[in-house]
């Protein structure tokens, strides 16, 4: 049987042990200083002249004084003198005083950022995302950027919406203080409509285009429709007095 636990190294009771509430206490203060940590900086690698009790630091890179060795250790400041404690895997801490958590990879500790982000359920910034609403962001600006060729990406752009079938909806809606004031997309058809409403009940469709065709139909133009034949053309010949004088002439 060891004499300290296998994590935290916390002193054992040991059997027949004479003033047990020594290592007791001693359990207690590593307690104490390790579970919830909260260091006052990881960015010394000095002492500090004026360390108050249980001060907490993580010692940086290159240290020195009493210090020396104890790169990436945790330093508590105890009984005017300090304890070390060396940190293992998986490790966090978190700086009050720069709000930032860290965590110890083994060599270094890190800034504890997320990389990936996978199976997420609901997305919310600023607001509460809902099951009716499982991404929901509330921001002033948002910026999306392509990836450089010399970040390894291609340098383009491009976002891709994707609806079931024909008869699903697939679109942008714009909305000023909740009111739908226009559709861009496509709703209900295979035809592109952009479509306006001042009361997000009514809408008058201002352009729809026949995905099939090609062919634009401005629905709300007060005017005949026609289409134009450009195989069909009229050869226009010009005589060589004309351009002559029509060269020489004011422009």
């Amino acid at each position: 049987m060891t004499d300290t636990s296998s994590n935290l190294k916390l002193p054992f009771i040991l059997p027949s042990q004479a003033q047990k509430h020594v290592t007791h206490n001693e359990a207690l203060q590593i307690l104490d200083a390790l579970v919830q940590l909260t260091p006052i900086s990881s960015s010394r690698s000095v002492p500090p002249a004026s360390a108050q009790e249980a001060d907490i630091y993580i010692i940086a890179n290159s240290a020195t004084g009493v210090w020396s060795g104890h790169d990436h250790e945790i330093a508590v400041y105890r009984a005017k003198s300090w304890q070390f404690y060396p940190p293992r895997v998986g490790w966090r801490a978190y700086i009050p005083a720069q709000n930032m958590q860290i965590v110890y990879t083994g060599k270094n500790w890190i800034l504890d950022e997320p990389t990936k982000l996978q199976n997420l359920t609901l997305f919310g910034l600023n607001a509460k995302a809902t099951a009716a609403v499982p991404v929901h962001v509330r921001a002033n600006t948002a910026v999306w950027s392509a990836k450089s060729s010399g970040d390894g990406g291609t340098g383009s752009m491009v976002q891709v919406l994707e609806r079931e079938s024909i008869k699903d909806d697939l679109g942008f809606m714009p909305k000023t203080d909740g009111i739908c004031t226009a559709v861009l997309g496509q709703f209900g058809s295979d035809r592109f409509r952009v479509s306006v409403s001042v009361d997000g009940k009514s809408f008058l469709e201002a352009l729809s285009v026949n995905t099939s065709k090609g062919i634009v139909d401005f629905e709300a133009l007060p005017r005949f429709k026609s289409t134009i034949n450009y195989d069909q053309y009229i050869a226009l010949v010009l005589r060589p007095d004309f351009m002559t004088d029509h060269i020489e002439g004011d422009c």
